[in-house]
């Protein structure tokens, strides 16, 4: 009951005390304080005098919340504002209806587990019904009702009474009545004068207040939005979702066939049913599933149902080379060149790329995002921010879709062999919040990092990774030159008077080579690097027959002399000589593992014009000279004139 002390005919008396005790010098106590100041209020309350009332309880409530009978002073501020409202009785004063409401909505809110609620739930049940707001005082009137504080009695026959009548205005008799026999006869005993009225019943209301699944409410009674509506991934046949119908009042059963759905499967279970999810939604409006209840006319909630598949389907390098052959076994030109997209998900293909240093991949993902319509972010995440992709603001097409996409920085600027994997997600923008979806790596990608385009011979796997593999972590001229020259060539076999093998790339194999063969096979390594030198070529030193030597590009400017009777030696007594079949000879040179030889074919290159020149000589294993007498020094014993049948075949 609501706070009563004494006799009313003593409460102008106790008022005044009171009030001396508020309005007097007395110093705070934290007990009989905020008890006085209650007191007063409700002493002015009881006499009718609210106006003068409600200082003093909004005091309570303000200054000392946590007042052990604050939950009373909040329900006298209602009392107080009905007394208000009620001062011409004739003419209520409907100004004071949302102060009413407000103070009653507070009990409920604030101080739910008081023993007022059941008041709280009444007055506020009387004032929406005054107010036709027949759903809300509904609902009020059976929190009343179902109030362990309420017993029978001639109030709760006439609430329910009410209750009925808000029901008939609801619905017209739509709404689902459930009777319970107890209240029924309650009814009859209290007021016998309704019992004969159709809608007089002890009846309960419920209807659907949301949907939810998935991790998603929905309380849409329109289209739903982004927010209210569930993504779900498209999963494996006869796949499906469990969607739940959410009562209010909670805590009830649902009336017998409540609710019923549309677009989804109602199960055994009252509240829930399933949706499909083995097929893709026909576009980007998805499914609206309904849960409906006639129990308060009807009531339905609407939830948005999309369906979506993502996958990853190929990438593709646009950015390449692309000509690499996929020969990774041995030294010849053959094999074929390497298919594109390099990377394919159903078919299990990673084929290897080479790439300039310093420049950004760029790629093609092919990716499937069904429905069509569908908004999004498509991103690669690598080791290396080199290998990091993202492209936002994609729109689906619901089939095979090529996005082109930059890395989001270069590759690095020295030579390198990368085996690396990329993580790919797709982004769905248009659910609040974002959706992201994992859909996998592509790789490891092996990529062959050179100076530039390879070039020189025909690219295959084998001859670039060698070279990569040799000037890996470099970054520029003159030492990525060295580097294969110490590393490659200096492991080939050099072998005077062997066939010029073909290609020439067969060295590194085992198969020797003179000195022309191995100087053209350094070219091309530097060439595979992707460099191309400006000041680098091959050449051929000759020695001269007075001792010193000179270059030419030419393997055919070996120095000559006469070999007639009479001349450089040649007298007619000899007989037959050399000039019956030729007339010349020509000047070799022995070398230092006494081989015969007419020339030295060397590789010279200078990394600027203002750099000295190198000689680079195979003659010597992996000697690299300053100066064109220098490589000859090092590798002439003696000179010596030979007669030639042909000389042609040198």
């Amino acid at each position: 009951m609501i706070a009563t002390f004494g006799e009313d005919a003593h409460l102008p008396k106790s008022n005044r005390r009171l009030e001396e005790v508020v309005d007097g010098d007395l110093p705070f106590d934290r007990d009989y304080t905020p008890e006085a100041w209650f007191l007063t209020g409700i002493c002015h309350a009881r006499l009718g005098q609210g106006e003068r009332a409600l200082p003093y309880l909004q005091r309570v409530l303000e200054n000392w919340p946590d007042y052990k009978y604050a939950w009373d002073a909040q329900v006298y501020v209602g009392v107080c504002y009905e007394q208000l409202k009620r001062a011409n009785r004739r003419n209520p004063n409907p100004e004071y209806d949302q102060a009413i409401e407000d103070a009653y909505t507070a009990v409920l809110e604030n101080y739910g587990d008081c023993t007022l609620v059941f008041y709280a739930n009444l007055r506020l049940a009387e004032l929406k019904y005054k107010q036709q707001r027949w759903v809300e005082s509904a609902m009020h009137a059976e929190q009343y009702l179902t109030d362990k504080w309420v017993a029978p009695s001639a109030q709760r026959a006439s609430v329910l009474y009410k209750l009925g009548q808000c029901y008939e205005n609801m619905g017209e008799y739509t709404a689902q009545l459930v009777v319970l026999d107890s209240d029924y006869s309650e009814c009859d005993e209290d007021c016998p004068d309704h019992q004969s009225d159709p809608a007089f019943r002890s009846i309960r209301i419920v209807e659907v207040a949301s949907i939810s699944g998935e991790g998603v409410t929905s309380d849409a009674t329109g289209t739903p939005s982004a927010s209210q509506t569930i993504y779900v991934a498209k999963g494996a046949p006869s796949s499906t979702i469990t969607l739940t119908a959410n009562m209010n009042p909670s805590g009830g059963s649902w009336p017998t066939g409540e609710p019923t759905w549309t677009n989804a499967t109602a199960t055994a279970t009252a509240d829930q049913a399933t949706f499909p999810i083995d097929t893709v939604s026909a576009s980007s409006s998805g499914t609206i599933v309904t849960a409906s209840c006639g129990t308060c006319g009807t009531c339905t909630k609407k939830i948005k149902i999309m369906v979506y598949e993502t996958k990853l389907k190929s990438i593709k390098f646009t950015s390449d080379h692309g000509t690499m052959n996929d020969n990774n076994s041995d030294w010849l030109d053959s094999g074929t060149v390497y298919t594109e997209p390099e990377w394919v998900n159903s078919r299990s293909v990673n084929n290897p790329i080479t790439h300039t240093m310093s420049t950004s991949l760029v790629i093609e993902a092919t990716v499937i995002v069904g429905p069509s319509g569908l908004s999004f972010d498509l991103s690669g995440d690598g080791s290396e921010n080199y290998l990091d992709f993202t492209e936002s603001g994609n729109t689906s097409t619901g089939s095979d879709q090529a996005i082109s996409i930059t890395a989001d920085a270069s590759l690095p600027g020295t030579v390198d062999t990368i085996d690396e994997s990329i993580a790919w997600e797709i982004k769905l923008t248009d659910p609040t919040p974002d959706v992201d979806v994992s859909v996998g790596n592509s790789g490891s990608h092996k990529i062959y990092v050179t100076c530039g385009t390879p070039s020189g011979s025909i690219l295959t796997e084998k001859r670039v990774s060698t070279v990569t593999t040799a000037c890996d972590g470099m970054s520029s001229e003159p030492a990525i030159v060295d580097k294969p020259w110490t590393d490659i060539i200096g492991s080939t076999i050099y072998t005077l008077g062997a066939p010029y093998p073909t290609p020439e790339w067969k060295i590194l194999g085992g198969t020797p080579g003179e000195c022309d063969a191995i100087a053209n096979l350094f070219e091309q390594t530097i060439q595979m690097i992707g460099l191309t030198p400006g000041d680098g070529d091959v050449t051929y030193l000759y020695a001269d027959e007075n001792g010193g030597s000179f270059e030419s590009a030419s393997d055919e400017a070996y120095v000559t002399r006469a070999c007639g009777p009479g001349s450089h030696g040649h007298t007619s007594s000899v007989g037959s000589t050399h000039d019956d079949e030729q007339t010349f000879e020509e000047l070799g040179f022995i070398d230092g593992s006494g081989g015969s030889n007419v020339l030295e074919a060397c590789y010279k290159y200078r990394h600027t014009s203002s750099d000295p020149w190198k000689w680079y000589a195979p003659g010597t294993t992996t000697g690299v000279f300053t100066s064109v007498q220098n490589v000859m020094n090092a590798i002439v014993d003696y000179t010596y004139w030979a007669y030639l049948i042909d000389p042609s075949s040198l």
